[in-house]
Formats: structure tokens, sequence, C-alpha cells
């Protein structure tokens, strides 16, 4: 048999860098790793602390004198600030396996309510007028509460920051059979007796996303605000990492991104666009949890 060519020294030479270049490539990725872990562990134990600072501050505000007030809610402020980044990072790097958010169920109605309560306990909301349209009728979804709260704390904390000086926070949520979902898309009803005024072409989006699951109710929320709105066209890029249009203080892009991948593991669907308050409007919506 003959021998294969010889691939010559210069072939060895190439072969030796490119061997390199993997080998330092993985000692940077390692590096990285380690650090992304170090991070997050120090973040964690930053937690209890920094809590703590943020209730002794709303403590606080009650009890001391009135020129004293403003220093305190600066100081409430900027360590509920810290606590948002912390939980954003956190958020962000933590694994999912989508066993959890699957499996669990919650009810809408006491997500809503158990973060307004406390996000208003913490002084997130002053300022804000909070309009609640959300019907008794219970509303389970996928997903465990936890989770749910977590997506509707960044979207009122992202409509709380578009509004520094005040405004109106909207929170609408219904349950529909699908059907009835997909018919409201296609028409608006302004007037007081519910007279289709504007009709609409079906939500291609929402319609690809009902066909894609097979269930028969879902549950549909609505956040709006009359903040700045969005100062871009391209809705979409919004909810990349990193994205975002505050300054360097004021967050690092992380709350909308947390919020599509808690809603995509409970196998729904999130979209933003112009609100009617002239803000932005976040709309959500998610699978009826099964033999609810």
């Amino acid at each position: 048999m003959s021998k294969p060519p010889d691939p010559g020294p210069g072939a060895e030479g190439e072969l030796e860098r490119l061997r390199a270049e993997v080998t330092e490539q993985r000692e940077k990725l390692e590096r990285l790793a380690s650090a992304g872990r170090l991070v997050a562990m120090l973040l964690h134990e930053l937690g209890n602390p920094v809590s703590a600072i943020v209730n002794y501050a709303h403590s606080l505000e009650q009890k001391v004198p009135p020129d004293l007030k403003p220093t305190v809610a600066s100081l409430q402020r900027e360590a509920f600030r810290v606590v948002r980044l912390r939980d954003g990072f956190l958020d962000f790097v933590r694994p999912r396996d989508g066993g959890e958010a699957g499996t669990t169920g919650a009810d809408l109605n006491a997500a809503v309510k158990e973060t307004l309560d406390f996000l208003g306990d913490q002084g997130a909301l002053k300022r804000i007028e909070v309009d609640l349209q959300v019907s008794p009728a219970p509303k389970p979804t996928r997903g465990s509460a936890l989770e749910l709260e977590q997506a509707i704390a960044n979207l009122v904390l992202n409509a709380a920051a578009a509004m520094p000086e005040g405004g109106r926070l909207v929170i609408w949520a219904e349950r529909f059979n699908r059907q009835a979902l997909l018919d409201a898309t296609q028409r608006r009803t302004d007037d007081e007796g519910g007279r289709i005024i504007h009709p609409r072409r079906p939500d291609d989006r929402l319609s690809t996303w009902l066909e894609s699951l097979d269930v028969e109710e879902v549950v549909k929320i609505v956040v709006a605000d009359s903040g700045h709105g969005f100062g871009h066209g391209n809705l979409e890029e919004i909810f990349e990492p990193f994205f975002t249009s505050k300054g360097a203080d004021d967050g690092v892009g992380l709350g909308l991104t947390v919020v599509r991948r808690v809603v995509d593991a409970m196998d729904g669907i999130v979209w933003a666009q112009r609100s009617r308050e002239g803000g932005a409007a976040f709309h959500i919506v998610l699978p009826v949890q099964a033999g609810a």
C-alpha cells in the first residue's frame, strides 16, 4: 500500500496554530464561566442586606421629620434600584429546564394582586394612578405563581420607570375561549353600545400562535402606561438582552428579556405596541392550565 502524502512542515505548523487558538479560546470561556459563577454568588449574597435596607428605609419614611423625608425617599429609591439590578442579572443567568413553568399552574388574579401589593409596599408606584381592570373570574395559567409575578412585576416596573413624574397605569385581564379571542382581534368597539366602528384584519401573530397549541381557553393580560412610549420602530428589539433606552444608572436592559423568557416557558406569547394612553402597552396571552 502506498503511504498517504506527507503534509509537509507548513501544514504541521498550521495545525499547531489552530490547536493553540482552540486552547486559548477554551481557557477564555472557562475564565468567563468562573467569573459568571462568582458574580452570581456575590449578587445572591448581596440580596439579604440590600433588602433589609429597603425595608428599613420604608419604615423610616413614616417616622422622620418632614425635612428628612426626601433623603429617606432617595435612600429607598437607590436601594430598590440595587435590588432590581441584582434580580435582573440573577433571572437572566438562572438556568431553566421548562419543568416548573409547564406543570405547576397559577392564578393570574392572585399574581396581579400580590405583585401590586409588594411593589406598593416598596414605594415603586408613587404618584402613579393604577387602573385595575381585572374581572373576578378565575384565570388559571400554566407556570408557577413566582414566575407569573416576576413577569408582571417587570412590566409594572418598566411602566413606572417610563413615568418618573407620575402617570396612569392600566392593567387589564380576561379569560377567553380561542375563537372569542380571535374574533376580538378582528374588530374594535369604541362606543358604549358595543357597535363595531373600525373593522380590523386578524392578528397574524396571534392566529399563528393559537394554531400551534391545542388549547381551548386562554388568559390575556395587558399592561399599559401613559409614559414616554417607544423611541424607535422595532418593537421586537426591546426584548433583546441589554437593550435599554434608560440611563446607565437606571437599568441594564434585562427586565423585558426576563418577561419574554418566562412567557415562553409558559407556552405563551408576548408583544408590545403603543398604548391608547400614549405610552407603551404589553400584551401577554397564556394557555389556561389543563384541568383548571
